[in-house]
């Protein structure tokens, strides 16, 4: 999915596309909203590109490897909790392949528990078809939000190493999970014996045709990890950011939403590469009009939700925007790889903003952030702020 600056800046939202669209600067609609991470309103993930011919015939069974969960709370409303469970025969990173190898990924729900992190429930869940029930149980197997994948490398290209799949929706069966063994302790997970009984189409996903179907299995034995695709990648250390460019947007309410960056930009503003990209929320008095004087000084950390308050920067966090696109909210650092996507995320929740006045109209910005994980972000942009900053009376 491409990125654009004011993905990372966004402060007024809606649950529709339009509310992304192709701007250089941030959009200042509103005050920061409160929230905090919201679960994913699907949880239906990427498909990998359809194959236009197979190397071998595409493989219906497998005894997995590995296997790991995500829970997404009450997304039904009803005490429930909704699963992702997923068994591979290759390592996973977010919920997509590694390597060749075979996968499923089932939607399940099972009765609320206290903590999302809690234990994989064990019991048999049912496939159920979604235009029948109405409300899904604790107990069901979500068959169109599940599937079956045989992943290989692109037989049309094998130099390029691009994965394609062939790949199962399911139609009916059914998933059984027992647990066989207690760990030692509560942050380990116990050991399961899951077995997967389902019959699959397959969908051509440009025609909507059916090509195949067929009777799918899967087993496994062992842990089961919690991992969820849609967290961010911590930075791992400390990280001395180049950031020699702005683009920011003053509001009447006080809030200067500023982006320092060094990521190249297509005409549109899209992000097109790899570098680093600072999202800055800086909080004053109201004042009309916009006076840079203002950025002059020193700015700690807060939370807007419960300790909104001038002369402060907004703490970073993890944000829902729309479906399963997560992006930064209020301060923090995003570093893209070279297709531009985010690679690495560190969310400012502590440290300090100072800002400095070095002649008329030139200030300097000295950023020493803290992450959650206790990495160090540091930086400095010099510049004039009013030639990068548009102002806006909302």
């Amino acid at each position: 999915m491409k990125q654009f600056l004011p993905f990372f800046a966004i402060v007024a939202l809606s649950a529709s596309a339009s509310s992304v669209a192709p701007r250089i600067l941030p959009a200042t609609t509103g005050r920061l909203l409160p929230d905090k991470l919201e679960n994913s309103t699907t949880s239906a993930l990427p498909h990998l590109a359809h194959p236009s011919r197979s190397v071998n015939d595409p493989q219906d069974s497998f005894t997995a490897n590995f296997s790991s969960f995500w829970n997404y709370g009450d997304m039904l409303w009803n005490n429930t909790n909704v699963y992702i469970l997923t068994l591979s025969t290759m390592p996973l990173k977010k919920g997509q392949p590694t390597a060749e190898g075979q996968m499923c990924r089932l939607e399940l729900v099972a009765d609320a528990v206290p903590h999302l992190y809690d234990p994989l429930p064990e019991g048999k869940y049912s496939y159920i078809n979604l235009d029948e029930v109405e409300d899904p149980l604790a107990g069901s197997f979500i068959g169109a939000d599940s599937d079956f994948l045989d992943v290989f490398v692109n037989p049309d290209d094998p130099e390029s190493g691009e994965l394609v799949a062939y790949q199962w929706t399911i139609t009916g069966g059914s998933v059984e999970i027992e647990k066989i063994g207690e760990p030692e302790d509560d942050t380990i997970s116990p050991t399961y014996s899951i077995t997967c009984e389902m019959e699959g189409a397959m969908i051509n996903p440009e025609t909507g045709e059916i090509t195949d179907s067929r009777s799918l299995s899967a087993t496994y034995t062992g842990t089961v990890v919690y991992d969820n695709p849609n967290a961010y990648t911590p930075l791992g250390g400390d990280v001395e950011m180049d950031i020699p460019n702005l683009s920011g947007r003053y509001n009447s309410s006080g809030e200067w939403y500023l982006t320092f960056f060094n990521v190249p930009l297509d005409d549109q503003g899209y992000v097109i590469g790899g570098g680093d990209l600072l999202n800055v929320v800086i909080l004053t008095e109201e004042q009309t009009p916009m006076d840079c004087e203002a950025l002059v000084g020193s700015f700690s950390s807060c939370d807007t939700s419960t300790d909104y308050r001038p002369d402060s920067f907004a703490q970073g966090f993890w944000y829902n925007l729309l479906g399963n696109v997560y992006v930064v909210m209020g301060t923090g650092l995003t570093i893209c790889n070279d297709s531009g996507e985010a690679e690495k995320v560190g969310l400012a929740v502590d440290g300090e903003i100072i800002g400095t006045k070095v002649s008329a109209d030139i200030y300097r910005f000295d950023f020493d952030l803290i992450t959650p994980e206790g990495d160090k972000m540091t930086g400095s942009w010099e510049g004039c702020v009013k030639d990068y900053c548009n102002i806006s009376l909302i």
